[in-house]
């Protein structure tokens, strides 16, 4: 093998660690592809969908933004719904051999293995140190963060890789001064913004924060045209190569049709308790039965308030303060604590306190929405009398588009890669001590990585991952049989429930609802009209093809007794039974005769 051949092989060989971690610490996903989907049953089966619906408009309508396979007939924007493009344009050629479901596992895995990729690339280009950085990248790809979210099946979320990789060549634009390196962090920010827009917002603020940070230390040194024009090249190539989706989004959320206070309650309650900073994940396989009901306290729940940062990460990161200088250190514990503070939200949390009525002469919730907060009046009232202690994550309620970013405990990624980056310089600090030394005859450098290596796996780890069953009722089998396009109507009506798209993979037929990441006030104003429909038939469902309501008995439990005995007898009266089981009623759209 030549000597030119060897720096390629080395980030094939660390990609593939990454991805034999990816499977260890999902296990036993890889075992399942088939016949199971990653995560407990929530969004899994909505960006299994995401992966499908893409396909489907891409290849037939040609308009993957847009879709007619829920609130059928006349469709919905997808403009604000996560897409995830940089994985779903790859699904459409990967569903030509898998399913959906195996499609979405397999993001999973090649996600969780980029991510420790880059962030090793950010590391090593940092540290000086390869062998150390493989550490920073299992810290980031494994965080407690990372694994929540992906045991959510938020692929939007887990789809982060894109962050360390713009750090990677951000950072190199400006110590380097190369226009290639600056043209490479505008596509890794396109990268990223097609991969989660939120992402990109959070890469804005760091940006936001270097700049200061450098115009602090190097004053108006900073500001000399070589350096404004690695900005200039940065930000020209993400906003071009970002625009077919991220000008449509910016449309879509400037047209009016979407009311704000529907998504922006949780910017309140879906963040980081101060106590999940020092919190292992309520899955974690030794100790997770014993934080469960300290996590019951969080309201961030066990999805968003998994924010542990690791105490050997911790550790390692003060280490390596001192390793990476005074300038670059100082900067990186910077990142990690401001958006750590910033994760904390609106208000603080401890222990899911955060209500204080001593504090109620500060008026909290009438100040909000004075200063132009979207506010419902109810929590108007509810500020008012009982607000929180206010933190500095208040002001981003102000900001155009962070307004909608509802879970303020994410910013805390940056956190973890800050940490990671700085944990590097921690192993890197370590080894450098043990040079020349042996331990067990083996080179102490070489086992120092590897029992650190362990540590923070072990600290992290969730293993058996959980997974969600495929099984699908027997009735929509059949009628992925049934000729014709037509749609069908789930009941009761529920927009969040979310197993029906994931069944609507298999039969391929319209919905007459279904869940997106944001939906127009329109539509809530058409499944409306749709219940009336139910309850006093006016020849609509026939007029436009919804050929079945179909009763999901197990959803009935949500309503009231007397509303559930209403549509059951409503279904009863005007439509025809055609098929029953535990779980399902079935019953043909089209009005019967008059009895």
């Amino acid at each position: 093998m030549s000597r030119h051949s060897w720096p390629g092989l080395r980030h094939l060989v660390v990609l593939a660690f990454y991805l034999v971690v990816a499977i260890a610490m999902t296990w036993p996903v890889a075992a399942h592809l088939v016949d199971r989907i990653a995560g407990y049953p929530a969004d899994n089966s909505l960006f299994v969908w995401t992966t499908w619906v893409f396909r489907q408009e891409a290849l037939h309508s040609h308009n993957p933004l847009y879709t007619t396979y829920i609130y059928y007939p006349n469709g919905i924007s997808l403009a604000l719904h996560a897409l995830v493009v940089t994985k779903t344009i790859p699904g459409v050629f990967l569903q030509v051999f898998f399913s959906p479901t195996t499609t979405f596992n397999i993001f999973l895995l090649v996600s969780m293995a980029l991510t420790g990729y880059t962030t090793w690339l950010v590391a090593r280009y940092l540290t000086g140190d390869h062998i150390a950085a493989i550490v920073g990248g299992l810290i980031f790809a494994c965080s407690p963060f990372y694994l929540a979210h992906a045991t959510a099946g938020h692929l939007d979320y887990i789809s982060v890789e894109g962050v360390p990789l713009f750090c990677y060549f951000f950072v190199k634009a400006f110590k380097e001064q190369r226009w290639q390196a600056a043209f490479y962090a505008g596509l890794a920010m396109a990268y990223t913004a097609l991969s989660n827009w939120t992402y990109q917002l959070y890469l804005l603020a760091f940006c936001a924060l270097f700049l200061a940070y450098h115009l602090l230390y190097e004053r108006r040194a900073h500001l000399r045209q070589p350096v404004m024009r690695q900005y200039a090249i940065i930000a020209l190539t993400a906003l071009v190569c970002s625009a077919p989706l991220t000008l449509p989004a910016f449309l879509a959320s400037r047209s009016g049709t979407y009311n704000i206070t529907r998504y922006i309650g949780g910017a309140a309650l879906y963040v980081s308790d101060l106590l999940g900073f020092f919190t292992p994940s309520p899955d974690h396989f030794l100790v997770g039965n014993l934080v469960r009901p300290i996590f019951d306290q969080f309201t961030g729940g066990r999805f968003e308030g998994t924010v542990f940062l690791g105490f050997s990460v911790l550790a390692l990161a003060g280490l390596g303060l001192r390793r990476a200088g005074r300038q670059q250190g100082v900067f990186w514990l910077v990142v990690a604590l401001i958006f750590a503070l910033i994760s904390l939200g609106p208000g603080l949390h401890i222990s899911g306190h955060y209500r204080f009525p001593w504090l109620s002469w500060l008026k909290m919730g009438t100040r909000a929405q004075e200063l132009g907060v979207p506010m419902k009046p109810a929590w108007v009232q509810m500020f008012d009398q009982a607000p929180m202690l206010p933190l500095p994550g208040a002001f981003l309620q102000l900001l155009p588009f962070f307004q909608w970013t509802r879970a303020p405990s994410r910013f805390v990624v940056m956190t973890m890669l800050a940490l990671a980056v700085l944990a590097g310089f921690g192993v890197a600090r370590l080894r450098e001590a043990t040079q020349g030394r042996r331990w067990l005859r083996l080179p102490a450098p070489a086992m120092v990585t590897v029992i650190l290596g362990a540590m923070v796996l072990a600290e992290f780890c969730i293993v058996p991952f959980p997974t969600t069953p495929t099984a699908v009722p027997d009735f929509y089998l059949r009628l992925a049989q049934e000729p014709g396009d037509f749609a069908v109507l789930d009941l009761p009506i529920e927009p969040y429930q979310l197993q029906p798209q994931y069944w609507q993979t298999v039969h391929g037929k319209r919905l007459v609802y279904g869940h997106l990441s944001r939906v127009p006030e329109e539509r809530f104003a058409y499944l409306d009209s749709i219940a009336r429909e139910v309850y006093h038939p006016t020849g609509y469902f026939e007029a436009v093809d919804i050929r079945y309501l179909v009763l999901h008995e197990d959803q009935l439990a949500a309503l009231k007794p007397a509303e559930a005995d209403a549509l059951r007898a409503a279904l009863d009266a005007h439509f025809s039974l055609v098929e029953t089981d535990d779980l399902l009623r079935v019953y043909r759209a089209y009005p019967t005769q008059a009895k």
